[in-house]
């Protein structure tokens, strides 16, 4: 792994984006985070051909969320394919997603990528308070 002075000067946050949020689970996870991932590409001046690295902590921090890609947890599987990106390097973190995120820094500058999108999707079960 690259250390931290090394990616100095070689690595910027460009862009943002988040999707409209639900009490319920009224729209599948995987639609928005879709959503927020477009954004956060158009945000930063991007397209989703040119984003050629992918992260995520896919797994929600509570008991009996779901393992259903796309409705319950988002893979960078699944995002790839809704996106349809053809990336060179992706993770999926089992650490929080800070990690996620310093590991996305690492692959752009250590060169395994260009351009990353690093994602966190969330949701809310529809039979919790």
């Amino acid at each position: 792994m690259t250390e931290y002075a090394d990616i100095r000067g070689k690595v910027a946050v460009v862009g943002i984006g988040h999707s409209k949020i639900y009490r319920r689970a009224d729209v599948a996870l995987g639609v928005l985070a879709a959503d927020a991932v477009a954004k956060a590409i158009e945000d930063a001046g991007l397209t989703a051909a040119a984003i050629d690295g992918l992260s995520t902590t896919p797994y929600q921090p509570f008991e009996g969320a779901g393992d259903v890609d796309g409705i319950n947890v988002v893979s960078p599987e699944f995002m790839m394919r809704a996106m349809k990106m053809d990336v060179a390097w992706s993770e999926r973190q089992l650490r929080p997603v800070g990690a996620s995120l310093i590991d996305t820094m690492h692959a752009v500058a250590s060169g395994q990528c260009r351009y990353a999108v690093c994602f966190r999707a969330l949701h809310n079960p529809t039979d919790s308070r």
